[in-house]
């Protein structure tokens, strides 16, 4: 019986051996040494930072089963650190510093808007304006505040890592002005407004 693929496939085969194994060889070496040079560096990162996370420009640390989400936010050119730490039982205290400041304790728990109950938000006065940030449940995936003179500044909640372990989500805007109005926005749209006046 004859094997009609081998003859067919015989008349294509390149019968001069032009191969180079130690050059083959050598590059297998080099690619393993830049995997495992890459892999150590990678881990001595991991090591290093352990704890920490970041998620948008959002950075989180876990530390004593507590988890601290810090953003900077800016305001008529100045920066502003903020930052968010759960507490045992569900409690959260901020933390708001600006240019020159010296690092704050914890300013204190933050306020729950009755009307707006998973939205929970403090706000700081700053020269020019306030600093407000919150914690949300998940369900709000975005937050607005419109201001004194009607502009609307938004910012999108950012998830803690799974390794967190905590249910919030974390916001932080700058408001030139004051606050009138805030509202929390879920994956499809839908709004719990509560009025700041």
């Amino acid at each position: 019986m004859t094997d009609i693929l081998f003859e067919r496939f015989a008349v294509l085969a390149d019968l001069t051996d032009e191969s180079d194994w130690l050059d083959v060889r050598r590059r297998a070496r080099h690619r393993h040494l830049r995997i495992v040079v890459a892999a150590a560096a990678a881990a001595a990162v991991a090591v290093g930072t352990a704890g920490l996370a970041a998620t948008g420009g959002w950075v989180f640390s876990t530390h004593d089963h507590k988890v601290t989400a810090a953003e900077t936010v800016s305001l008529n050119g100045k920066s502003w650190n903020v930052s968010v730490t759960s507490m045992r039982f569900g409690r959260l205290c901020f933390r708001v510093a600006g240019p020159g400041s010296p690092a704050p304790t914890c300013t204190g728990p933050l306020g729950t808007l009755v009307r707006a109950r998973p939205l929970g938000a403090a706000k700081v006065k700053v020269p020019g304006g306030q600093i407000w940030l919150g914690a949300t449940i998940g369900f709000a995936r975005r937050v607005a505040i419109t201001n004194d003179r009607g502009h609307v500044y938004t910012t999108d909640t950012a998830a803690a890592p799974k390794t967190a372990k905590t249910p919030f989500r974390y916001w932080a805007l700058a408001v030139a002005g004051t606050a009138t109005s805030i509202t929390a926005y879920d994956a499809q749209g839908h709004s719990i407004r509560k009025s700041l006046r």
